[in-house]
């Protein structure tokens, strides 16, 4: 699990399996909220985060589940333009 910090909001996220074209693919997991600490200052609700987080990234969150999962070569470039306006 790697962990990546900006404006006082940590995000852990781990590598998962390629997918079917070799892409590499990470998660974040919105379990219990470990995996996000200090998003809950911005948003009270962690589906709103997951949403925000989904829309950003570019990613998928699966039905029913509590994570987004989303393609890159660079995780952290991807992260660190999540609060660039």
């Amino acid at each position: 699990m790697k962990t990546y910090t900006q404006n006082g909001i940590t995000i852990e996220y781990r590598r998962i399996d390629n997918d079917i074209y070799g892409n590499p693919r990470y998660k974040i997991h919105f379990s219990y909220g470990n995996e996000i600490r200090g998003i809950e200052n911005i948003y009270e609700n962690p589906l709103n985060a997951i949403n925000f987080l989904k829309e950003k990234l570019g990613g998928k969150k699966f039905r029913g589940q509590n994570y987004v999962v989303w393609q890159s070569y660079n995780p952290e470039r991807d992260l660190k333009r999540l609060f660039e306006k």
